[in-house]
């Protein structure tokens, strides 16, 4: 294995380790992933699938089997992308594949995994949700046609929700309750009205 791709895949080598060897390839990722990252941000532990994951990409870029995921690593790497940004994109690409298998039951297409890979990089979280972020606000203080009508201007049944009137409980209160299909008696200072209304 080239230089370039150990130094993408597990930065520095610890001893005399060869990368080409499966097995050592394999313990080399697991303990680089593990270090990374050995929790989720929701406190759970890192689990054997993601580990298996960038097992996978790890043997792919090795291999060059497809040889596409190498050239989409350098690409990301080469357009100033971090090597475990790069790595997240190259698991997001894998990972869309693998549903798309199990959704058809038929095995991995390999076109449509290297379409994923043609399509990354994905913008970064942060940048989505200023963009999101941006989007709501440009169209709060716009005359667009309200969400609660339908495109003819006539009111939208199906936008019916819970509306509190002045001086009774928030939505705040009735957050967790639900919303079903009939106004229930039992919810006080609440009635079943159109935002129209």
């Amino acid at each position: 294995m080239d230089a370039e791709k150990i130094a993408f895949l597990f930065g520095e080598l610890p001893g005399d380790e060869d990368p080409d060897d499966e097995e050592v390839r394999h313990h080399l990722v697991e303990e680089r992933v593990l270090a990374q990252q050995a929790f989720y941000e929701d406190g759970l532990p890192v689990g054997a699938f993601a580990v298996v994951i960038h097992q996978l990409i790890a043997d792919q870029i090795a291999e060059e089997k497809p040889p596409e995921v190498w050239r989409t690593a350098r690409r990301l790497l080469d357009d100033g992308l971090d090597a475990t940004l790069v790595m997240s994109n190259l698991v997001l690409a894998v990972n869309t594949a693998m549903a798309a298998a199990l959704d058809s039951g038929e095995p991995v297409d390999d076109a449509s995994y290297i379409e994923e890979l043609e399509r990354l990089p994905l913008p970064p979280v942060r940048e989505m949700l200023d963009v999101f972020t941006g989007i709501t606000r440009e169209r709060r203080s716009t005359k667009e046609t309200p969400w609660h009508l339908s495109p003819s201007g006539t009111p939208d049944r199906r936008a019916r929700m819970w509306w509190p009137r002045p001086g009774r409980p928030t939505t705040a209160r009735l957050r967790g309750r639900g919303f079903p299909s009939a106004p229930p008696s039992s919810w006080p200072g609440c009635s079943w009205i159109s935002p129209t209304s």
